[in-house]
């Protein structure tokens, strides 16, 4: 029982050094205030979404308010040119903002790809009228 008790313990170590997620911290208004502005340039149509998979980070661009919004492993940063801030989120709050970008940003490529078919769409029947005509 002592041996399992060791592997257990063993494993629950290395596995919070691969996965250091920051459990501890409890929701503020400011957590919230910052994931209302995040949900809000998500929402807005003129917002730019920036995904890097290899370093998990997103990034809402908004033109208009020249703002960056960047959301990485359980940090968002607010970055403007005159300001920077870099706030830790919960786990919970993190997992819940990554799953609206993604969502979104899905739906965008679906409507880009739907477009780039019909495009497809309409050069293949260009091409077939050449060609019937060439008979």
């Amino acid at each position: 029982m002592r041996l399992i008790r060791n592997i257990k313990f063993k494993f629950r170590k290395k596995w919070s050094k691969f996965h250091n997620t920051p459990t501890t911290i409890v929701m503020t208004s400011t957590h919230s205030s910052v994931a209302s502005i995040f949900r809000i340039a998500l929402k807005n149509k003129n917002s730019e979404l920036i995904c890097i998979p290899n370093d998990e980070k997103r990034i809402v661009k908004m033109e208009k308010c020249d703002l960056y919004i960047k959301l990485e492993k359980f940090n968002i940063s607010l970055t403007n040119s005159q300001y920077n801030y870099m706030i830790e989120i919960p786990y919970t709050l993190y997992k819940k903002l990554t799953i609206m970008f993604d969502r979104k940003i899905n739906t965008k490529y679906q409507e880009e790809e739907k477009l780039i078919n019909s495009q497809i769409e309409i050069g293949i029947k260009n091409v077939l009228k050449l060609v019937t005509k060439t008979k």
